[in-house]
């Protein structure tokens, strides 16, 4: 079983490459849809606080924070379609979430560490659910306004 500290060392290192795929699409994106760059403004700055947040649990913790990033920038920067990126951040942000909710399931987290991956959990959530709004309204057979597609 991976130590405390490993679990959020991994963490830290997918908040860090999620701004950073953040990044890359917001700069892609800021003169084109100013609201999608404000959403990706949002997850940046989700994913600076939760890198903080974790940095700080960690060395609470005594433990030493990672300085690695995943490949997970890389892998968006690979894509060429904008939309595929937007659905890779997606879905990044859910399997986050879901391996923050993994780690809540451990039986020695202290109280602040519990918070923290509990607003941890929730905040990804709902950057997966604004995303997946977005990459429904992309979708091209579906009528703007409306809440069902057209035949």
């Amino acid at each position: 079983m991976a130590s405390l500290v490993d679990d959020l060392n991994d963490l830290l290192a997918r908040a860090r490459a999620g701004c950073e795929a953040a990044r890359l699409l917001a700069h892609e994106i800021e003169r084109s849809d100013p609201d999608i760059d404000r959403g990706l403004e949002d997850i940046i700055d989700i994913e600076r606080w939760s890198s903080s947040g974790l940095y700080h649990r960690i060395t609470q913790l005594d433990g030493t924070p990672s300085l690695a990033v995943n490949t997970f920038p890389d892998r968006v920067a690979a894509k060429t379609d904008l939309r595929e990126r937007l659905k890779m951040l997606c879905n990044e942000q859910e399997a986050v979430a879901r391996q923050a909710k993994h780690v809540l399931l451990r039986d020695d987290l202290d109280q602040a560490t519990r918070d923290l991956l509990t607003e941890f959990r929730e905040v990804h959530l709902r950057n997966a659910a604004w995303c997946s709004r977005i990459m429904r309204q992309w979708e091209p057979d579906r009528a703007p306004g409306h809440g069902r597609r057209e035949r």
